[in-house]
């Protein structure tokens, strides 16, 4: 038997990546909810918002809107691929979508935070370990 005959088979079969997409998205996305659930929150006047991300409530409503349609999109694409194959392709593309915009968001509100900790950890190094003249 060839090592690679399983993968030939899952190469050679069209379905099988249109079903491991929106099932990859909608883990993705209740993961990444899961992790947004336990983070510990401020009230704010326009609501609550997590600590880490008080500078930016509306890019935290943004990525919170995002995961729904993502996740909501790659449901609806698991339950309407075997009857409505032309609507669940539409489904995958808004999932895909939104999943993109969602990833950008959170890009863009974690690597100022990295930045910021990487830029600490060298002001404390530095500190302790350079020379002074």
């Amino acid at each position: 038997m060839d090592p690679l005959s399983s993968f030939r088979t899952l190469k050679q079969s069209p379905g099988t990546v249109f079903f491991a997409v929106p099932v990859l998205i909608s883990w993705m996305s209740l993961v990444i909810a899961l992790i947004l659930a336990i983070l510990p929150y401020e009230n704010l006047e326009e609501g609550l918002v997590p600590a880490l991300l008080i500078s930016t409530p509306s890019l935290f409503r943004a990525l919170v809107v995002a995961l729904n349609f993502s996740f909501f999109a790659s449901i609806s694409t698991i339950s309407l691929r075997q009857k409505y194959p032309r609507t669940a392709r539409c489904c995958v593309a808004v999932a895909v979508g939104s999943s993109a915009v969602g990833i950008a968001i959170l890009t863009w509100l974690i690597l100022p935070a990295c930045f910021n900790f990487g830029m600490s950890l060298y002001v404390r190094w530095s500190d302790h370990f350079l020379p002074v003249f």
